[in-house]
Parts: C-alpha cells; structure tokens; sequence
C-alpha cells in the first residue's frame, strides 16, 4: 500500500490514459447503444473518456450488464487515479518545499560551521606561532641565526636545548626545551578542543589529521626524563651537559636502539620533524575549508 502512494505523479496520468484505449477496446466488445453515433473505433473512445471523465453525457448508453459493468469500472478507477495524481503532485511539491528548506538549513550550518572553525583557529594559530617560536632554539644552535626555524635541522643542532632561549621575555636560567615542551603541551591540548568540542565535525579529514598527531605526540613524549636531565648526575657529571656533548658529536643514522640514553632527544627529533609537517598539512587543510 505504502509504494502505491509512493509513485511518481506521472505514473498514475499514464496509468489513467492508458485506461482510455483499454476500456474503448472493451466496449467494442460488449453491446453498447450509441444513438446517432456510427459504430466504430472514434465512438468507442469517446464514451470511454466520457465515461472515465464521469461526465456522462447519455447519447450512448450500455446496454448490457457487462457494458455497465465496463463503464462503471472505469468511471471509478478514473476517480481513483485522479485522486492518486492530486496526491502525488501534493507529495512531490512538499518533498520540494523540504529539499529546498533542508539545503536552505544545510548552507546555514555550513556557514555557522565555518564561522565556529575560523573564530577557534585564532587561538590555534596562537598556540602554533608560540609552538614555531620555542621551536627553533631546538633546531638552531645558539652560535646560528634564531631568527626563524631550521626545518633542515640536523640530530646534531640540538645540542644547545638545555641552554636559555636567548629570548628577553625568557628566564635565562630555564633551559629551551623546557619551554618548547610547555608550548608543545598547549598547541596539543588546543588541538584535542578543536576536535572535542566539534569545531571540525563537519571536515572528518581534518578531525583525523589532528587526532593523529595528537596520538604521535603522545607517543614521542620524553618530556618528564629530558626535563629531568638537568637534575641528574652521570658519575661527577651533570646529565644534561653530558647529553648535549653526545648530540654535538652524535654521528650516524638518529634511530632507536636498545637501552641508549639518546633514545628521548632521538624521539624529540623525530616529533619536531612530525610536528612541521602536521603544521603545513593543518594550514592546507584549513585554507580550503575557509576559502571553501
């Protein structure tokens, strides 16, 4: 019953015009009165559509059972069919009215969407500047220009990460990766926001994109033993300096081995290569969804 009133309207007009010929063809077969009218293919069509309009004019008349039988059919299946095409015009034009106020509904959520994104991404932006600014006293030694990162920065350019920013508005005696971890611990948790608090739901590429790094993030975290560095002792020696001597003179590929204490700069190393590439895959990614 369902699909009978879900059909298209031009279906039941053709169902209700094919009624015409059809009924015509059953009339030439039964014993109709047709008056003045000559017996013959126009006749028969035309009490058929008078008889399927319900119109009845009475200048022919069945004059058997099975006639009126005929006409009564088609008369109330032309009733029927006329009531299915109102119905399905009816349908068609509110599905219409709801397609276009649900499009209507999806660009205003797109636009609000977008809007959200845009009014988040100031903060991330903040967060990544500050991210970028901790950043290179990691991948520039302080005898090199700190003016801007070195995204060719080799395992050997983080020898000085225990030493000061060089930075005015820094402590001098709180060593650079100290603050680059605080920086890195921001833009994350600001990134985790942007995905938990629905400002990307609508771009499931970018809400990956940033899960993922947020993930690799954590998975590369030595930040508790490489801050504690500058509190241990090898022997005699100071940890931290003894751990900047080996990455001055580090040679070789920087991968992990078993039980090696360079294993947590090897990590760093490798997150910093990660999170520059995540930053200029974000900025893609969120280009096109404001230009978008």
């Amino acid at each position: 019953m369902k699909r009978l009133f879900n059909r298209k309207a031009y279906v039941y007009a053709l169902c209700y015009l094919s009624l015409i010929p059809i009924f015509a063809l059953i009339f030439s077969l039964v014993d109709l009165n047709v008056g003045d009218h000559s017996k013959g293919v126009v006749t028969y069509i035309y009490f058929s559509v008078v008889s399927i309009t319900t119109l009845g004019y009475g200048d022919v008349l069945p004059n058997s059972s099975w006639a009126q039988i005929a006409a009564a059919s088609e008369s109330l299946l032309g009733i029927i069919l006329i009531g299915l095409f109102l119905n399905a015009l009816s349908i068609q034009h509110s599905q219409e009215i709801e397609q276009k106020e649900l499009k209507k509904q999806e660009k205003e959520n797109a636009w609000v969407a977008k809007e959200r994104f845009i009014s988040f991404e100031r903060l991330l932006l903040m967060r990544i500047q500050r991210y970028q600014e901790y950043s290179i006293p990691l991948t520039v030694p302080i005898s090199g220009d700190r003016s801007e990162i070195n995204r060719n920065f080799k395992f050997n350019d983080m020898k000085d990460l225990f030493k000061t920013t060089l930075r005015l508005t820094d402590n001098n005696f709180k060593p650079a990766v100290s603050y680059y971890f605080e920086s890195l611990f921001e833009f994350t948790r600001t990134l985790e926001d942007l995905v938990k608090l629905g400002y990307a739901s609508k771009w499931p590429e970018m809400e990956n994109l940033c899960l993922d790094f947020c993930q690799l993030s954590k998975s590369l975290d030595f930040s508790e033993s490489i801050l504690n560095q500058p509190n241990t002792r090898y022997g005699n020696k100071n940890a931290s300096e003894e751990d900047a001597k080996s990455l001055e003179n580090h040679t070789g590929k920087v991968e992990f081995l078993n039980s090696n204490g360079m294993n947590q700069y090897v990590a760093l190393y490798m997150l910093l290569n990660a999170s520059f590439k995540f930053i200029d895959q974000y900025k893609e990614h969120a280009s096109r969804i404001k230009n978008g």
